[in-house]
């Protein structure tokens, strides 16, 4: 009672003795940062007669906690610096690893540099060496193809030389023969000539019969007048000259009227002398077997002559003046004696102007009789007359053509021109034309020159007919030269045209065009014979042009076309189909037109964007190759099949993938 009375409490503490629970004690509070000292610390310093100290307790407990601790922190940090001890010693192996490696990798990187230096020089040196070896590879080509060009115009002209010599050896040995005959019958006879007791015929031409000729023109055939133009007579109807009249003739003009004896000797001299006026007058059988061939000219069996069919046509602007008279007007005005020579390009060329002015009135009727005449003169007369009259002829049949050609590459009707012009003739006539002046350089490239390059591009349209598209190749044929290929049309324009001429080239290649003005499309068989006739002529561009060879390579789809030609053939061969001939024909021609244009200018040829452009193009090219390089030649499908073009397809193939990709080939064909 006197303690609480003494002692001035702020609060009332009131401890439960029943409970364990220390949280609620303010000692076991968070330490406040007032100095002052409260009733209830010193109740806590000095403790309350007959109560538990609460700090005392928790000393304890706190010193037992902490010695359990102390001791769980000694054992792990004896187990934590044992690890630490492993692991520098870990650590530092591995760096010494590490260095070890890094001295054998900088060995290794000394060696490697070394080998790469080495490498470098080597692969500059053997550059070098390829491009000097290219370089004369290609001049040695290009000389090559020099070389064989002119071989191959000197044995053009010897082929058309020969064939003008065998000509003129069978008439000369006609005319010879016929000479032996009449020199055996004059030696049997024994003559006894006696003077004439006629008037001599000042009009007479020494022909057999007594009464002259008839002098009016228009009883008289062609054949005839030509005889009459040229005051001689035609060789298919001219009867040979009897000593008899030879001698009455020349004893009249002598004025001996009385029978004359004559020796033997003497007979042999006069008919010596005949044999000689014979000979001379046979020299203008060239010129009369032109003359007689244009004037008995027909069209066909259902035609007169054509020199009487131009008699029914005439021109718009002088409809009283025919053809017919015009050109046989033009025939008088060339002295025969002088420019016998130079007559069949006279005659050619008067045919030309005629036609020339049909086209420029539009007058159509009688151009094909202009044609046709036109053909055959150049038959007969190919390399002598081609070269004087394309200057006039090219341009007036490009023309012509294009009254059929154009409509037809609009896919639109012809049947307003097909009566007029026959578009096929006129392809003809420029054809036999180029081979007449193939036999010179500059003559075919004038004729290359006067050559439209929009009427090549035409013509080469897939809505022209078969004859004048095959037409048009072998036109083209005649103008891969050396720095050219088509018409020469001269600057930019030169390459660009090049160009759209191998793209319309090889389009047929990869596609199956439709027939002209239908939905049909072309016949396989028909569709693989244009297709082995373009491979000749692009395998002709590469051994006979540089620069056609150059044009072909670097095309965006020319190479890709045939590698998509290939793929197909191939696929039709393994399918059983019947022509199993063709399709080896077309794989053999264009599996060696790739390879060399593949190897000849592997600089050029970016194989990889080739193949991009074609659908599939990566595999097609595998697996064609790698076809043709597994075929086997006893095997009936594969047969025909040439040998060699499993080595070209094996080349091929090692230039596009790798010798891990070339393993798996083989076992996937070999397994």
């Amino acid at each position: 009672g006197s303690f609480a009375k003494d002692t001035d409490f702020e609060d009332e503490i009131v401890i439960d003795e029943t409970s364990n629970t220390l949280g609620g004690l303010p000692f076991l509070k968070k330490k406040v940062a007032n100095t002052r000292v409260s009733p209830k610390q010193i109740i806590s310093r000095q403790g309350l007669p007959g109560l538990i100290n609460p700090q005392d307790e928790l000393e304890k407990r706190s010193e037992l906690e902490n010695k359990s601790v102390n001791r769980q922190d000694a054992y792990l940090s004896d187990s934590v610096d044992a690890k630490i001890l492993a692991l520098m010693k870990q650590v530092e192996k591995l760096t010494n690893e590490r260095n070890e490696l890094r001295k054998d990798i900088d060995i290794k990187s000394g060696e490697i540099a070394i080998v790469r230096s080495k490498y470098e020089k080597t692969a500059l040196e053997f550059e070098r060496e390829l491009l000097a070896a290219r370089k004369l590879n290609d001049e040695k080509l290009e000389q090559q193809q020099r070389i064989l060009e002119a071989a191959r115009i000197s044995e053009q002209n010897a082929i058309t030389e020969r064939d003008f010599i065998k000509r003129d050896l069978v008439e000369e040995s006609n005319r010879v023969r016929q000479l032996s005959r009449i020199k055996e019958t004059e030696n049997k006879q024994v003559i006894s000539i006696t003077a004439s007791n006629e008037k001599f015929r000042t009009h007479g031409d020494g022909f057999d019969g007594d009464q002259p000729q008839s002098t009016s023109q228009s009883k008289l055939s062609p054949f005839e007048l030509a005889s009459r133009i040229t005051n001689s007579p035609n060789r298919s109807i001219k009867r040979k000259r009897k000593t008899v009249q030879i001698q009455t003739e020349n004893l009249s003009i002598m004025g001996h009227c009385e029978p004359i004896n004559t020796s033997f000797s003497e007979n042999r001299h006069i008919a010596h002398e005949t044999d000689e006026r014979q000979l001379r007058s046979l020299k203008g059988d060239e010129w009369f077997d032109f003359m007689g061939s244009m004037l008995d000219h027909r069209v066909d069996e259902k035609h007169l002559r054509t020199i009487q069919e131009l008699g029914k046509y005439s021109l718009p602007s002088t409809p009283k003046q025919t053809f017919q008279t015009s050109l046989l007007a033009k025939i008088p005005e060339l002295r025969v004696t002088e420019c016998m020579k130079d007559f069949p390009t006279y005659f050619c060329e008067t045919l030309i102007s005629m036609w020339i002015k049909c086209i420029d009135e539009e007058y159509l009727k009688p151009i094909y009789l202009f044609v046709d005449m036109l053909t055959v003169a150049l038959e007969m007369k190919t390399s002598s007359l081609a070269p004087h009259i394309i200057n006039s002829l090219v341009p007036i049949a490009q023309r012509t053509s294009d009254f059929i050609a154009i409509p037809r590459f609009q896919s639109q009707p012809t049947d307003k021109y097909d009566q007029y012009i026959d578009l096929s003739a006129c392809m003809s006539l420029l054809y036999i034309a180029s081979l007449g002046c193939i036999s010179k350089l500059e003559d075919i490239t004038r004729f290359w020159k006067l050559m439209r390059w929009d009427f090549v591009l035409l013509m080469l349209s897939t809505n022209q007919s078969l004859t004048d598209y095959d037409l048009i190749l072998r036109l083209i044929s005649t103008s891969i030269m050396t720095d050219s290929l088509g018409a020469i049309p001269g600057g930019e324009k030169q390459q660009l045209q090049a160009g759209w001429i191998i793209d319309r080239l090889t389009y047929p290649l990869s596609e199956h065009p439709c027939m002209p003005m239908s939905t049909k499309r072309f016949d396989t068989a028909k569709i693989n014979q244009v297709r082995i006739k373009i491979l000749r002529i692009m395998i002709s561009m590469v051994s006979r042009s540089l620069y056609a060879s150059k044009t072909l390579a670097t095309h965006p789809h020319a190479i890709g076309r045939v590698i998509c030609l290939i793929s197909d053939e191939i696929d039709e061969l393994y399918d059983y189909q019947s022509r199993s001939r063709e399709s080896t024909q077309i794989i053999n021609m264009a599996t060696r037109l790739l390879y060399y244009l593949v190897t000849r200018h592997q600089s050029l040829i970016d194989m990889q964007q080739i193949l991009a452009n074609i659908h599939g193009g990566y595999h097609k090219y595998l697996l064609s190759l790698s076809r043709l390089n597994f075929s086997e030649e006893d095997l009936v499908l594969e047969s025909g099949i040439d040998t060699d073009i499993a080595s070209y397809a094996l080349e091929l193939l090692e230039l596009v993938v790798t010798p891990a990709e070339g393993d798996a080939i083989q076992s996937a064909f070999t397994s």
